[in-house]
C-alpha cells in the first residue's frame, strides 16, 4: 500500500522557496487535494490567495502553519 499524505485538504501550509525558481510567492497555502506520488514523492495541489491559479508541489517543499 502507498504511503500516507502528511497534510490534509483545506489544510493551511507554507512552501519552501527554491533558488532560481522565479517568482514564488511567499505566506500561505492552503492544500486542495493530494495528488498521487511522482518519483516516490507526494504531491499536493495548493492555492494562495495571492495567484488566480493553483500549484503542483512535493511534499519535501510544504511545512504545516
Amino acid at each position: 500500500m502507498g504511503k500516507t499524505h502528511r497534510f490534509t485538504v483545506g489544510q493551511i501550509v507554507h512552501v519552501a522557496a527554491r533558488r532560481f525558481e522565479g517568482v514564488f510567492p511567499t505566506g500561505s497555502f492552503e492544500v486542495l487535494e493530494q495528488l498521487p506520488e511522482v518519483n516516490g514523492e507526494r504531491q499536493y495541489k495548493i492555492k494562495s490567495r495571492l495567484e488566480p491559479f493553483e500549484r503542483m508541489v512535493g511534499e519535501g517543499r510544504l511545512s504545516s502553519s
